[in-house]
């Protein structure tokens, strides 16, 4: 009974690219607005490759 409350939180988020829910996160900028955004590896892969307004801000 105690064994699940010992158990660390399962973070999860949506893509804000895709919407596909991913524990995994990166926030970056892609483009002039500077808004941050949550990517999800596959998106964030796309969104970093040849970007001149790519900037890396952490990892959810």
């Amino acid at each position: 009974m105690g064994y699940l409350s010992t158990m660390g939180r399962v973070r999860q988020k949506e893509c804000d690219c895709c919407h596909i829910s991913s524990k995994l996160l990166y926030r970056v900028q892609i483009d002039s607005s500077q808004q941050w955004w949550f990517l999800c590896p596959n998106c964030w892969q796309q969104a970093s490759e040849n970007n001149p307004h790519y900037v890396y801000g952490g990892t959810w």
